[in-house]
């Protein structure tokens, strides 16, 4: 017997094909997630922009506009998802054109449920992952903010060099005692 796998997230599910939809949403339910549905590309991205997701399973085919606008909805707007995209057109040419237009996966259908599990679930690794990097970025930014104002309050002369010999930090007092503009 195979082992369940928890996925908590919340996920959108973008197909115009109604089987596919809920086959999808009962596998992923299955899993713990909590799924909603979108018919075509004008509902997903109203979902896109009312709520939040975690990850975005997206058809590629589909009436008023497909998978393809929606990722470039996606990566010119604020919504922070991670879009999967699922298509019976299966080429080489449309998984370039997917990834390079900001789809984290591609999966061709027929698709067992085992295997859209695995790419949800990596992609939340992959979003979680993320977040972490974006997280600690933001705590360096404000470490260094602290760190510039301690050393520019200083009346001390402070000058920081990297191993090239390049100042990379200098305060006031430094540049006043060496007769340099404010470094």
């Amino acid at each position: 017997m195979t082992d369940i796998p928890r996925i908590d997230a919340r996920i959108l599910v973008v197909d115009d094909e109604p089987a596919i939809r809920k086959g999808v949403q009962r596998i992923l339910v299955s899993c713990g997630a909590q799924v909603d549905l979108a018919e075509d590309g004008p509902s997903a991205m109203e979902r896109l922009q009312a709520q939040s997701y975690d990850i975005a399973i997206i058809d590629l085919v589909m009436p008023s506009f497909g998978g393809m606008e929606i990722l470039e909805r996606i990566q010119a707007t604020d919504v922070n998802v991670v879009p999967i995209v699922i298509t019976a057109h299966v080429s080489i040419e449309t998984a370039i054109e997917a990834m390079r237009r900001g789809a984290f996966d591609y999966l061709p259908k027929p698709f067992v449920p085992a295997e859209l599990t695995l790419r949800v679930e990596r992609a939340l690794r992959w979003r979680r992952l993320r977040q972490e990097a974006d997280r600690r970025l933001l705590e360096l930014s404000a470490h260094r903010t602290q760190l510039g104002t301690i050393v520019n309050s200083l009346g001390d002369c402070v000058l920081v060099v990297n191993v090239d010999g390049q100042v990379v930090l200098s305060n006031p007092a430094a540049c006043d005692a060496l007769g340099l503009g404010q470094g």
